[in-house]
Parts: C-alpha cells; sequence; structure tokens
C-alpha cells in the first residue's frame, strides 16, 4: 500500500465510481492495437442519445516520457505529453487542444510520501494558476485548493479505512467574496462498504 494521500482531484473519485462507473447511458465501441514501435492506436464509436461520435487515438511510450494525440470527429485535436520524474518524485503534463488555442495548460505533480501538490498553469494570454495540495496517508487525508482569478477556494477531507471497512467520509467547503459578500456551500457525503 502507498505511504502517499493521492492527488487532490481523486478524493471522493471513490464513491463517484462506485455509483457511477458500471452503469452508463451510452454505447460504446472501441477497437485497439500495437504497433512493433510500440505505439497503441485506439479507435472508438459512441452512441449517446440521438448523437454519434467517434475519435481516434495514439499513446507512445519511450522511457520517461508519454506522448498522446486524439483526433475527433468533430474536428478537434488533443495532444498531451507527459514527463516523470523530469525532476525526483514530479510528473510534468503539457496538453492542448487544436483549434481551441485557450485550451493549453502545464501540469506540475509533486509526490511526498506524506503530501501532494499540484500546480497547474493556463498557457494563454491570461493564464489562470490553480493550485492544490494534500496532507496525510492512504487513511485519512486533507486536501485544499486555490484558484488565482476565482471567487472560491475548497477545502476537502477524506478517510478511508481498510479494504475490509472502508469508508469514506467526503466534505467540501466553499468561500467567496463577491461585492463584500460572504457565500458558504457546505457539502457532505458518506460512503460506508463493510465485507462480510
Amino acid at each position: 500500500m502507498s505511504k502517499a494521500p493521492g492527488l487532490f482531484v481523486d478524493i471522493g473519485k471513490k464513491a463517484k465510481d462506485l455509483l457511477t462507473k458500471d452503469y452508463t447511458s451510452y454505447q460504446k465501441f472501441t477497437v485497439s492495437t500495437y504497433t512493433v514501435a510500440g505505439v497503441a492506436l485506439t479507435s472508438t464509436a459512441l452512441k449517446k442519445g440521438g448523437l454519434s461520435t467517434g475519435d481516434v487515438a495514439a499513446l507512445y511510450k519511450y522511457k520517461n516520457t508519454q506522448f498522446d494525440v486524439k483526433v475527433e470527429t468533430d474536428s478537434n485535436i488533443s495532444t498531451t505529453l507527459t514527463f516523470t520524474e523530469i525532476l525526483p518524485s514530479t510528473k510534468t503534463i503539457a496538453s492542448f487542444k487544436v483549434p481551441d488555442y485557450k485550451s493549453g495548460k502545464l501540469e506540475v505533480q509533486y509526490f511526498h510520501d506524506h503530501a501532494t501538490v499540484t500546480t497547474t498553469v493556463g498557457l494563454n494570454q491570461t493564464p489562470g494558476v490553480d493550485v492544490t495540495a494534500t496532507i496525510g496517508t492512504p487513511t485519512i487525508a486533507f486536501g485544499a485548493e486555490g484558484r488565482q482569478g476565482r471567487q472560491y477556494k475548497s477545502i476537502i477531507c477524506a478517510l478511508h479505512g481498510p479494504a475490509e471497512e472502508e469508508c469514506l467520509l467526503w466534505v467540501r467547503s466553499v468561500e467567496g467574496f463577491p461585492q463584500m459578500r460572504t457565500r458558504l456551500l457546505l457539502e457532505g457525503r458518506m460512503l460506508l462498504i463493510i465485507s462480510l
């Protein structure tokens, strides 16, 4: 079992996946293959409601680098370039989507035994900066996020138990100060799974 608490965005994911992961309201068909050079090619067709979409994706891994390109039927091209261990215990992710030139972002993740920190910077004319931090262990984790240029910040607490008696408590607090007024949203979720 890992000693790290995990990323901030993953807090609460277990509870959500339990309720929604294997229940779909769409039809999906995927074909995947690998080339001799190690490129993974995937083609996906999706029908949701009366709308059909598709994409073709290529993924190439070489040592500490991963290059991912996806071409979608609505003329979007998504590209992600991931570097692990440029610096010890880090992961760097650069991504952008064409023709949306404002979608580019650079993300740096730092992993420690009892903390993770993520910084994301938009690659456009007015870049926004998001910073998240998680402190704890696999049993209990506290996370916070701050966004420059936004009106809120959030704090999340997650409690995890052993695999036999798993308990996830997710509490989220959002505060904002638009025009000297205070807004407070408190959200709580509890999931209890007991294996006999």
